[in-house]
C-alpha cells in the first residue's frame, strides 16, 4: 500500500503520482507505506 498526502486536502495512492497545486506556498507532503499485512 502506498498513500501520499499533498498537504492541500489531495491524497494518491498511485506509485509515481504528479500534483499540481493552485496556489504558492509552503506544503507538507507525506507518503505512507505498508507492505502485505499492513507491514
Amino acid at each position: 500500500m502506498t498513500g501520499w498526502a499533498f498537504g492541500d486536502e489531495i491524497t494518491s495512492s498511485l506509485q509515481s503520482p504528479t500534483h499540481v497545486y493552485d496556489a504558492a506556498g509552503v506544503y507538507t507532503v507525506s507518503l505512507t507505506v505498508g507492505g502485505p499485512g499492513g507491514t
